[in-house]
């Protein structure tokens, strides 16, 4: 059958997709996933019982200033990856939507550690993004709220509502003013902001 429909403003860009392709400046590092991992979310390392390194989306409790957990770096989109999770859209595509979870338990998954990614961002437009500056992000220690996902919203303490900014290594950068709330042409509404990550160390 022929396609018929043709999306003639499509977003510019995914949770997780570069900025460009431009590989060669990005550092990439891959960690085992130890829960279901999102494209585009800032995650933190941890130690398995066994000893194994693993990643999840970051979930550190410490806050007020002292939010300070190993970061692996924003998950990359590699929608390959999860393939088979993929729910089909329906004809006509206002009936339902396609997604997928993210990476399985277990997938090696590559992280962007240093250069310029899209973010999974919360669509709060309470604070108006930055063109250029720091941004917050949610660390819910109990999975009440998201986890690694960014946000405008003000740093606070609430257990299982943490929120905190990652110091310097994450910033937004915006210059286009492309970040936002963005409705593809399946109906699926997607809030994305433009980052720019550096962490100390990381290869």
């Amino acid at each position: 059958m022929p396609q018929t429909i043709y999306n003639l403003t499509p977003n510019p860009g995914q949770p997780g997709q570069p900025l460009s392709n431009d590989r060669f400046a990005m550092k990439v590092r891959c960690v085992p996933a130890g829960v279901v991992i999102p494209f585009g979310v800032l995650c933190e390392t941890y130690t398995a019982s066994n000893g194994q390194l693993l990643a999840r989306p970051v979930q550190d409790t410490q806050t007020a200033g002292s939010f300070n957990p190993p970061l692996a770096g924003i998950s990359m989109l590699d929608v390959v990856a999860v393939e088979m999770g993929y729910v089909p859209y329906a004809v006509p595509p206002s009936t339902s939507f396609s997604g997928a979870t993210g990476y399985p338990v277990g997938y090696s998954v590559p992280f962007v550690s240093s250069g310029g990614i899209w973010g999974s961002w919360d669509g709060n437009t309470g604070v108006a993004l930055p063109l250029n500056g720091g941004i917050q992000v949610w660390h819910s220690s109990t999975g009440a709220n998201p986890q690694g996902v960014f946000t405008t919203k003000a740093a606070q303490t609430t257990a299982g509502a943490e929120i905190d900014g990652p110091f310097a290594y994450v910033q937004v950068f915006d210059p286009f003013a492309k970040s936002g709330a963005y409705t593809d042409s399946f109906g699926n509404v997607i809030d994305i902001v433009m980052l720019q990550i550096d962490l100390p160390g990381k290869a």
